[in-house]
């Protein structure tokens, strides 16, 4: 902008931020909430809004956070060795990889002394129980397609 008079402050209905940069004045100063003073020491005044370093930084950080958002995102879901992700097993412990689950009990008595003729549900009989579990005895996994 143009001005008649140097040296007259002028009042500019302009939020007051550190990046405004002005030539042919001192200033800006803030002088209320949504505006700023300038002091002309010539007839032509230019004032100009720039991104400071730290800006672009910012600029350049979130872009790039954003790009990973959609790199991950391509990657999948995340697959944890564990159920619980913040469970971790000892790894040099070898013995829980050769260990089976075995039922201790099976309807009150031992799972060997159980013959599967009085079992109170199919499959529970263990494996010598026959035709009416498939054969399937007391192995905790469920058939294929059962789920």
């Amino acid at each position: 902008f143009d001005v008649s008079e140097t040296g007259v402050p002028v009042l500019v209905r302009i939020s007051y931020f550190p990046s405004w940069k002005v030539e042919g004045a001192e200033g800006p100063y803030r002088v209320a909430p949504n505006f700023m003073v300038v002091v002309p020491t010539s007839t032509s005044v230019r004032l100009e809004y720039s991104s400071s370093g730290i800006d672009k930084g910012a600029w350049v950080l979130t872009l790039i956070g954003i790009g990973l958002l959609f790199v991950w995102r391509r990657r999948g879901d995340v697959v944890h060795a564990n159920a619980h992700p913040y469970l971790v097993d000892d790894l040099d412990d070898e013995s829980d990889d050769e260990a089976e689950w075995e039922p201790a009990m099976v309807g009150g008595a031992p799972a060997e002394a159980d013959s599967g003729a009085g079992s109170p549900e199919p499959g529970l009989g263990g494996p010598e129980a026959g035709a009416d579990d498939g054969g399937a005895g007391a192995d905790p996994t469920p058939p294929a397609g059962s789920l």
